[in-house]
């Protein structure tokens, strides 16, 4: 019997440490690498009532006393089903199923559109700064467009800008790190250059002959004014010279 004991205490003993070895060795759960992007999407919103109930009614959203509704297009393929309606005052999500034909009909019509937007190929700044039509519109495009070309030298990129009374939102995403460097601006060279140049000289001298009661006093004054116009709406120099004396 205490033989038979001994075996028993003997084997537990072995078993015990290979557990906590298998335990000790065993590898963590593998982490898997999540990527957070930003999306653009389009945001109806709905204020009307009557549409409001309509699409609760025919969507089978069992939800009332909704002042606001707001329809995201998830998918970027215009309004309709699988796109996600946000309800307010409540907060509550709804997946968009079973749309009616009159409903559809509605959302078919909605569609966001730009006060501006700029849709091309990749060029160069000074091409935007030629072009006519809404020039300040342009010109702040071409201005993002040399500090962007100045100080990242690659192409991918996403930017994300606002502003309003209160701050400022910008946002950067998407382009490769390694490609950014600071390059310092070209100095600002307009295309007229103005310059006044005012010169002042007032000398007071008096004479005093001790043999008479004769006093000598001469003031001087001497002014120059150089206007120096140089641009390429000038097409020559200007120059305009004033002696008082």
């Amino acid at each position: 019997m205490a033989k038979k004991s001994f075996f028993i205490i003997l084997i537990l003993l072995l078993i015990i440490p290979c557990q906590k070895i298998n335990f000790l060795t065993a590898g963590p759960v593998g982490k898997e690498v999540v990527q957070v992007n930003r999306e653009i999407s389009s945001v109806a919103n709905i204020i009307d009532r009557d549409l409001i109930q309509t699409i609760l009614d025919q969507c089978l959203i069992p939800e009332s006393d909704v002042i606001k509704m707001e329809i995201i297009d998830v998918n970027q393929n215009g309004y309709g089903e699988k796109d996600i309606a946000r309800l307010s005052p409540s907060g509550n999500v709804y997946v968009l199923e079973k749309i009616s034909t009159e409903v559809q009909n509605i959302m078919d019509s909605w569609g966001f559109q730009a006060n501006f937007q700029i849709t091309g190929a990749n060029r160069i700044p000074a091409v935007y700064d030629s072009i006519e039509t809404d020039r300040a519109l342009y010109s702040i495009f071409s201005t993002l467009l040399r500090g962007l070309n100045r100080n990242y030298h690659d192409y991918p990129i996403k930017i994300r800008f606002e502003r309003d009374s209160v701050g400022v939102i910008f946002e950067m995403w998407g382009y490769n790190p390694d490609h950014i460097e600071h390059d310092k601006p070209e100095p600002f060279m307009p295309d007229s250059v103005i310059t006044y140049d005012i010169f002042h000289v007032f000398h007071d001298d008096t004479l005093i002959n001790f043999d008479s009661t004769l006093y000598d006093v001469i003031h001087i004054h001497y002014q120059n004014i150089d206007t120096v116009f140089v641009g390429r709406q000038f097409q020559k120099s200007q120059i305009l010279n004033t002696k008082n004396k």
